[in-house]
Parts: structure tokens; sequence; C-alpha cells
């Protein structure tokens, strides 16, 4: 018994060396994060070089993966160029990085994965970065407890449409009576929904 006793005292001496032994990490870890943490990057509205830019980077700096469309696993949507796209729609609606393509010539330049920060496209769309703070900190999305009833023609698909409206909160429904917005690309009058209000008509 005497024996157990002192292994586990012994035990517990190795594992309080092992804690005084651990490095404390600076204060602006950012850049080591991006190194350390896998990036999966999709590309919107960029010109073809840039898939050469990037293969070459994910290459030789490793830690990254390029993807062809938006999933909640994407990390960045690289945007070329001042266009809603649906790779736009989509980043927005799941919290993810939209930044511009001089990022990626900056990494470039530098030959690591550099912060993002200064590259944000936020000023070209505003609600990226509410949309990011609301699904970070669990907030209210921008469509929390708003109905949607999606029409029959519209610019993007009723699937595609469908999972942007839940991502932000929305909820599509099978009934015009039961939305608060209807969504489609003509004009269209609409009667009171049970709520005995008038539903908003809304492009897509």
């Amino acid at each position: 018994q005497t024996e157990n006793n002192m292994d586990v005292i012994n035990s517990k001496k190795r594992k309080l060396v092992k804690r005084s032994q651990r490095k404390k990490l600076p204060r602006n870890t950012t850049t080591k994060k991006l190194q350390s943490h896998r990036l999966n990057i999709v590309f919107s509205a960029c010109p073809p070089e840039m898939f050469d830019i990037l293969d070459n980077l994910c290459e030789n700096i490793g830690n990254a993966t390029i993807e062809e469309e938006v999933s909640f696993k994407t990390t960045h949507v690289v945007i070329g160029a001042k266009a809603r796209t649906l790779k736009v729609l989509q980043g927005i609606s799941y919290g993810v990085k939209l930044v511009k393509s001089d990022w990626i010539y900056q990494c470039l330049e530098q030959g690591k994965w550099v912060p993002c920060k200064s590259y944000e496209a936020s000023d070209w769309f505003p609600g990226s970065k509410i949309s990011r703070k609301a699904n970070k900190h669990n907030r209210k999305l921008v469509f929390s407890r708003k109905k949607f009833f999606i029409g029959s023609k519209t610019n993007l698909s009723s699937f595609d449409l469908s999972g942007i409206l839940e991502a932000l909160g929305g909820e599509v429904v099978d009934s015009i009576s039961k939305c608060d917005a209807y969504i489609s690309d003509v004009p269209r009058t609409l009667k009171k929904n049970n709520n005995q209000k008038k539903p908003a008509v809304v492009s897509s």
C-alpha cells in the first residue's frame, strides 16, 4: 500500500513538472494560428491565374485546401471583384471571412499565411462582419424568426436560397399565407397572410 501511495505522489509530481515547463504563448499569436490551423479557401470572381498562385502557396506553405463550393468548413472566400455571387452570399450566411484577392498576393510576397484583417471585404459587403459576429457568439441572426416563401421564378435555385436564408436564421415555409416575405423576380401583389399582414415581395 505504501508503494502504491508513492506511485500516486510521483505521478502528481511529474504532472506538475510538465505544467511548469510549458511555454507561454506570446500575446500576438495570429500568424502562428494561421500556420497551425488549416485554411479552406474558395474563390469568387477571381482571374484564372489566382488559382495557380494559391495552388503554389498551398504546396509550399501547406495547411490550406482549395475548395470549389462554400461550406461550414470554409474559412475564407477570396473575392476578385465587387460582385454579389452565390459564393459571396453563402460566405456571408455561414459567417465566413470575405477577403480581397490582394491578401493572396501579400501571402505570396511574404511566403506565409499573413493575417487577413486588413484585406477583409467588409467595405464591399458590410453584412459579412455582422453575420460572422452573430455566428461566432450565437447572437440573433439577420433573419431570425422571419418566414420566407420562395417563388417559382428566382435567379438562384430554391435549394441555394433555402440554404442561405436558413443559415441567416430564417425559415422557409410551404405557403404564401404563412410567410413574412415572398421571394420572386416576378412582380406580384399579395393578400394579407395568417397574421393579417401583407408579405413583402423581395427580389432574389
